[in-house]
């Protein structure tokens, strides 16, 4: 009798066994329950068996394709209630807008840092596959609410879809991790992204991994950060009051995060981005939610396409 499994591609290849009822991720230790003396094999040896094994004695009940890449925007802008496609006056207030971000700060460089952070984040595995020590990502302690107000905002307005569903498949993925708790339990990956996958009566979730996108990170210790580093390399990040990472982001100073107009008066920032404020949809929202996508039918900010649905949250 064929072993069945599930087979799950993201951005990587993955089986999960199905055996009386219960799903297994398949490893190297329980390979050697389906193939002898395969931990004794060389590496060539081993990749032979295993695909002879996938090939003779496997029954695939269910393969899922999802990603890795992910649209963070919509392609169409909606205005008014009415989805149009953008026009190059779009594309140029798009851009305009989303530059204006570096006035928000003071110095300049560290809106520079943050804008350019984002736009390679959008093709971050292209990057790190022509270099791969590549990283985008920043880092900053700050107690101050203006600070996290206005990262959460940009965050946001950049990745304004958080749900993604396929064939057989679906995916929750929060644009800020916040490790922040009052229980006592701490928070881990699957707490943030989650892809579940349910065929039949069989049903798994797996953290589905940051491709080509942006994040905020706040809060999180090293372990969380260990745990959660294979699955933000390929984004761009700002970590927000976190433990020190191997992945050697670039640090800003507490005081060069501040914005230069308070957020949290509820004023509005004539010709710059509202983000946090009472400003309404125009023109943050209307303005750099909508250059997300503009800039993504372009293939300038982001080239991300796959199949099946997706909504805002």
């Amino acid at each position: 009798m064929k072993t069945q499994v599930i087979e799950i591609v993201t951005n990587k290849q993955q089986f999960f066994v199905v055996e009386n009822e219960s799903v297994a991720l398949l490893t190297e230790k329980k390979l050697e329950k389906y193939i002898p003396n395969f931990s004794d094999m060389t590496l060539e040896a081993r990749e032979k068996h295993f695909k002879k094994w996938l090939k003779n004695d496997v029954y695939r009940i269910c393969c899922v394709e999802c990603g890795p890449q992910l649209p963070n925007t919509r392609r169409k802008i909606r205005i008014d209630g009415h989805k149009r496609i953008s026009t190059e006056d779009d594309f140029r207030q798009a851009a305009q807008t989303f530059l204006a971000v570096l006035e928000l700060f003071d110095p300049q460089r560290t809106g520079y840092r943050l804008i350019t952070d984002i736009l390679c984040g959008q093709h971050a595995m292209a990057l790190r596959t022509a270099e791969p020590s590549f990283h985008a990502m920043s880092a900053t302690s700050s107690s101050n609410p203006e600070v996290e107000s206005l990262l959460c905002g940009i965050v946001r307005a950049v990745t304004t879809i958080r749900e993604w569903k396929g064939k057989n498949w679906s995916v929750q993925r929060g644009a800020v991790l916040d490790y922040r708790t009052e229980q006592y339990l701490p928070l881990h990956i699957q707490d943030h992204t989650r892809l579940k996958v349910k065929y039949k009566e069989t049903k798994l979730t797996l953290p589905m991994p940051y491709t080509d996108t942006s994040a905020l990170v706040i809060g999180a210790s090293s372990p969380q950060i260990n745990e959660l580093t294979p699955y933000i390399e390929d984004a761009s990040v700002i970590f927000l009051n976190c433990a020190r990472t191997e992945l050697a982001p670039t640090r800003q100073t507490s005081q060069a995060m501040i914005p230069k107009l308070p957020l949290s008066s509820g004023r509005k920032l004539r010709g710059l981005p509202c983000c946090c404020t009472g400003g309404g949809m125009e023109p943050w929202k209307m303005r750099i939610f909508g250059p997300g996508r503009l800039f993504k039918r372009q293939g300038c900010l982001s080239g991300n396409q796959t199949a099946g649905t997706f909504k805002r949250h």
